[in-house]
């Protein structure tokens, strides 16, 4: 592997240590559905560590990507790469589940899991997880630095459902847009025991059909929760709630627009419910990137990053921490060179 891969690896948490497990790896580049599946198909059974590197592009599938395996063996997936897969900022990565398949189902039964660099978008599920399922029984789960946009699922979890029986749970720095589920428009984190990390996301617009549940996150399972840094704004139907918990957790420096009754953490620091004030970029145009103005900017706990590991930035691979403190959400912005002018 070169420099720039080694530096990707080291961004992981520390929950995970893949890349420094002392099993053989291989190394996939792959550019189309039929090699990412091919990819997914062989890492099931080689006996080996496993880094997927799937080229810039959009996949339209007709059928859902998926990886089902009880080895005891690590799995790194990752996009946004040239051609080569030498620079893993050539661009998005779109699985496209043209409303009609869930794009990714992930399940093991032990070693770690991390997805990063991937968007999933227009994925359907009958049941769970409209968007992607990531799913181990003893091993970690990370999903980091991923998009999830108009996923759709009967059941639970329109975007993201990520759980893990006895690992550890880490949801760092995505965005969940326009989802819709049965029960939870977002993401669900499902972990029983330990502890359990969601950080500077950005869920905004997820719909629950069921206004009893929360449409944005939920975490449930018998493991704490440390949630902070996020954004949960806008995803509550009438009567509901964009975030909802019985397990033990601790919020901190979230913007939550309405917390579902009942769901009280052991520490409740810096929670703002605001406005996010995102840019304005234009009739056709989505962005999420917060505005200069913004009260998410500097407003977010630099403990709760610090806390998981070294060498994060943000969705636009911008450094995680610009200014004096961290930012709230999965975008990270610049105030030092303001120039009163928002983009």
């Amino acid at each position: 592997m070169n420099r720039r891969m080694l530096r990707l690896i080291a961004s992981i948490p520390f929950a995970l240590s893949i890349g420094t497990s002392a099993n053989a790896n291989t190394v996939f580049c792959v550019n189309s559905f039929a090699s990412l599946q091919a990819a997914l198909t062989t890492s099931q059974a080689d006996g080996d560590d496993d880094y997927i590197y799937v080229t810039a592009g959009t996949y339209a599938l007709s059928t859902g990507l998926t990886f089902a395996s009880n080895e005891g063996h690590n799995l790194l997936l990752v996009g946004g790469f040239d051609p080569g897969c030498n620079d893993p900022h050539a661009g998005e990565t779109i699985l496209d589940g043209q409303h009609a398949v869930r794009p990714l189902y992930v399940g093991m039964g032990s070693g770690n899991l991390l997805i990063q660099r991937l968007t999933f978008a227009a994925g359907f599920s009958s049941n769970t997880g409209g968007g992607l399922i990531a799913a181990n029984n003893a091993g970690n789960v990370a999903v980091m630095y991923s998009q999830f946009a108009g996923n759709r699922s009967a059941g639970i979890a329109g975007a993201l459902y990520a759980t893990s029986a006895s690992g550890t749970v880490f949801l760092f720095g995505n965005l969940a847009y326009a989802n819709r589920g049965d029960q939870v428009g977002g993401f669900v984190a499902s972990q029983d025991v330990g502890e359990g990390y969601v950080a500077n996301n950005t869920l905004v617009a997820n719909t629950s059909d069921n206004p009893a549940v929360s449409g944005g996150l939920v975490a449930i399972g018998n493991a704490h929760f440390r949630i902070s840094n996020n954004i949960v704004w806008n995803n509550a139907q009438s009567g509901g709630s964009d975030f909802g918990t019985q397990s033990a957790h601790s919020r901190r420096s979230n913007d939550i627009g309405v917390v579902a009754p009942g769901s009280t953490p052991d520490v409740l620091l810096g929670e703002q419910s605001v406005e996010p004030q995102f840019v304005t970029c234009g009739v056709f145009c989505i962005d999420f990137d917060l505005a200069r103005t913004s009260p998410m900017v500097d407003a977010g706990s630099d403990a709760a990053v610090a806390e998981l590991g070294s060498n994060f930035v943000d969705l636009a691979f911008r450094p995680r921490t610009i200014d004096p403190h961290v930012d709230i959400g999965a975008y990270e912005n610049d105030t030092i060179f303001d120039d009163g002018f928002d983009p």
